[in-house]
């Protein structure tokens, strides 16, 4: 995963692992995964509004929703 997010934006700090892509329209995507790689998010945005950042948009979502929809998970999976 490290070669595949070379020359992209990483997440904030506490949504690490991850990274973020703005595909240079007004779509964007960020993936996030958990520390032993098991289960990965992925947020893509379309159609995004021009007024936005929509790479800045999609990594927030990851940091949001990363605890709930994966952290929770690995909780409660074992």
């Amino acid at each position: 995963m490290r070669e595949i997010q070379a020359g992209y934006d990483p997440l904030p700090e506490d949504a690490l692992p991850g990274f973020s892509e703005d595909d240079g329209s007004l779509s964007a995507s960020a993936w996030t995964w958990t520390p032993n790689g098991d289960r990965l998010l992925t947020v893509y945005l379309a159609d995004g509004d021009p007024a936005r950042d929509s790479a800045a948009d999609a990594a927030q979502f990851a940091q949001q929703l990363k605890p709930v929809l994966l952290l929770r998970s690995l909780r409660g999976s074992r």
